[in-house]
């Protein structure tokens, strides 16, 4: 979520495998963030990054972890933090304080629209998600 726009994408079936878990998923959501801020043309700037889910946070702001789908993920994202001189702050949101949990179960807010500019899942990827409906 960005504002009051979103976007979200399911699980491919049989996709979960490998340490391809929540935890990589939501290291993924934060992963994505960077692409958003980057596509939209930001740089040289502090972002703050909001997720209900501590492990992701612990593992972006240690810059590792011991899953190495994880790790890809932080990889693609430091890359792209570099190449636009930001700086990545993710912080923790209690789930019930998370504005993004009801569109990633799939039920979004009635004032939400879709994220624009749209957003592609790195290549290495794509192959695991699928668009959620709007």
């Amino acid at each position: 979520m960005v504002g009051n726009q979103y976007q979200a994408w399911r699980f491919c079936p049989d996709s979960d495998t490998d340490g391809r878990n929540i935890g990589w998923a939501e290291s993924v959501a934060i992963e994505l963030a960077v692409v958003y801020i980057a596509k939209a043309g930001y740089q040289d700037v502090d972002v703050l990054v909001h997720s209900d889910n501590i492990g992701a946070i612990g593992q972006f702001r240690r810059g590792r972890s011991k899953n190495p789908n994880i790790n890809a993920s932080i990889i693609r994202a430091e890359v792209i933090l570099r190449e636009h001189n930001i700086s990545l702050f993710p912080d923790y949101v209690k789930s019930a304080d998370n504005r993004a949990d009801a569109a990633s179960r799939g039920v979004p807010e009635p004032n939400l629209k879709l994220l624009i500019p749209r957003l592609k899942l790195p290549a290495e990827i794509q192959h695991l998600f699928v668009q959620a409906p709007a």
